[in-house]
């Protein structure tokens, strides 16, 4: 059988893959038994395979995909940890404090935290847990799944601590010791060689994706879901884009050429994640004007889907909690008087009141009040109490709490 057939019968299995989930929308328990199949009628009728040997690297894929399992199976219990315990509220609070400029977030969640994530787990993790913390914070659900996916490029050559090299080119790694045996000037003598030397050439060939891939989305972002549609929106911020690439490159190129490919990607994201935050604390090449998507109201549809946001406050409570007032019932505007000032300024109010009190709340009654959040402006006060204050919000028109 020619070689080029038997190339297309191999590409066979993929591209029922990408037909079925891509273009039908079928869910991968639905579409990839199907691509097994045609994998397994082409290894029958195509390379005349034993039915045993077969089976056996079915059972093989099977174990290998376990392994995958279990690494996206920790990054979904952690989600779901911050999500139950207050954490993304504690996440959402801690980034307003930060910076209030969506530009600022989207570096640093989407590209320093979803490095750091892939380079510790990788598998499409990032996305898994960033894109629902830009969510959070009130970035349209199609802008958090377009920054995170395509933030999660140059960090994948080494994700899951170097998986990719190391893993990925294990089947090469004999083809290229022979070659160091016979081939004189090869700059590599065993594996470990080898996979150092990849590892030097994807962090060059990397390096200006690390800088201008960070200004390029920003101005995407600011051009397709800004309320200006601007791309100068989003390149003023080019300053605190190079920022962030020398903070997260500088230990990405270090350790991959002088440790090795295991953990360019999880300490440069780290590294970088650490230093972006503190100095966008301080201020440091942060744009002067913060920069927001506008009012969910002027959002295309198409930016959403089934997934809409809320300018309501929600509250969470480990034990019953009837209202903010409950937490100081002896206080004389628990009662109706308290009830009649509504809204978010008497809730902000009200709040402030409660815990600003100079006895303030008992430590073992603080467990009863986990999580205040409001629109974009949310507190996590669970363990230690956090004060609230009544803040215009320039998304809702509305005071609303921060």
């Amino acid at each position: 059988m020619p070689l080029s057939v038997l190339a297309l019968i191999a590409f066979l299995p993929i591209a029922v893959a990408l037909v079925l989930m891509v273009g039908l929308r079928w869910p991968a328990t639905k579409a990839m038994p199907l691509a097994w199949l045609v994998c397994v009628l082409g290894a029958l009728f195509a390379w005349n395979l034993p039915i045993g040997y077969i089976a056996a690297l079915s059972l093989q894929g099977v174990i290998s995909a376990v392994g995958i399992l279990i690494i996206v199976f920790g990054a979904i219990i952690i989600l779901y940890t911050l999500k139950y315990s207050g954490g993304m509220e504690t996440i959402q609070y801690g980034m307003q404090n930060i910076s209030p400029d969506r530009r600022v977030q989207a570096i640093i969640i989407g590209y320093l935290f979803a490095a750091f994530i892939e380079g510790a787990a990788g598998f499409g993790t990032p996305a898994a847990l960033a894109a629902p913390l830009l969510l959070t914070l009130g970035f349209p659900p199609l802008a958090a799944a377009v920054i995170c996916l395509v933030f999660n490029s140059f960090p994948v050559s080494f994700g899951a601590v170097g998986t990719p090299i190391i893993l990925g080119l294990k089947f090469v790694q004999p083809l290229a010791l022979e070659a160091a045996k016979t081939v004189p000037g090869i700059n590599f003598a065993n594996v470990d060689q080898f996979n150092a030397v990849i590892g030097h050439w994807v962090t060059l060939m990397h390096l200006p994706m690390i800088i201008i891939l960070p200004i390029f989305m920003l101005g995407f972002i600011t051009r397709f879901f800004g309320p200006n549609r601007r791309w100068s929106d989003g390149l003023k911020a080019w300053k605190f884009c190079v920022f962030a690439a020398v903070a997260f490159g500088t230990p990405y190129l270090l350790f991959a050429w002088f440790v090795g490919p295991e953990f360019p990607s999880l300490i440069g994201g780290l590294v970088g994640l650490g230093v972006v935050v503190l100095g966008a604390k301080k201020g440091f090449c942060v744009p002067d004007e913060v920069w927001d998507f506008g009012h969910e109201d002027q959002w295309d549809p198409d930016w959403t889907g089934d997934i809409k946001g809320s300018n309501t406050a929600n509250f969470t409570a480990h034990e019953p909690v009837q209202s903010l007032a409950a937490l100081h019932p002896d206080r004389p505007d628990s009662g109706a008087d308290a009830d009649s000032r509504s809204g978010s300024q008497g809730l902000a109010r009200r709040t402030e009141d409660h815990l600003r009190q100079p006895a303030g709340l008992p430590r073992g009654q603080r467990r009863d009040f986990l999580s205040v959040s409001a629109g974009h402006h949310s507190l996590h006060a669970g363990g230690y109490p956090h004060y609230l204050y009544p803040r215009y919000s320039r998304r809702s028109g509305q005071e609303s709490l921060d």
